[in-house]
């Protein structure tokens, strides 16, 4: 959660905006089951994204399951931090348009909640 917490203060710059929009995000969505104890919803979202995989490329499917590799691996850190934790790498942090496009448009807008930066 400090991921998804930290970016949204970075950007609003104020903690009780910061807090709220936080809250919000996690009342309004169902994203906040993610951290149960259980992990029901991330092993879900890793079931979905392992059979879009195998919808759109199954060779890297069958690349990835011949190799033993699992999508768990490497695809946790995106949903855990919804992408967030890729903020450090990104070279213009003032202007974050990538993770602010995936903020706002996939996940705030949809469930009326916007940064409105």
């Amino acid at each position: 959660m400090n991921y998804i917490a930290a970016f949204i203060y970075e950007y609003t710059q104020n903690e009780e905006d910061a807090f709220f929009y936080f809250l919000g995000f996690l009342q309004n969505t169902e994203y906040g089951e993610i951290f149960s104890n259980e992990l029901y919803k991330l092993r879900q979202f890793f079931y979905i994204f392992d059979r879009l995989i195998f919808i759109f490329m199954p060779e890297l499917y069958f690349s990835f399951k011949n190799s033993g590799i699992l999508t768990s691996f490497f695809s946790s850190p995106w949903f855990i931090t919804i992408f967030s934790n890729a903020y450090q790498y990104i070279a213009d942090t003032r202007n974050p348009k990538i993770l602010l496009f995936l903020f706002d448009n996939f996940i705030l807008v949809k469930n009326n909640i916007c940064f409105n930066f």
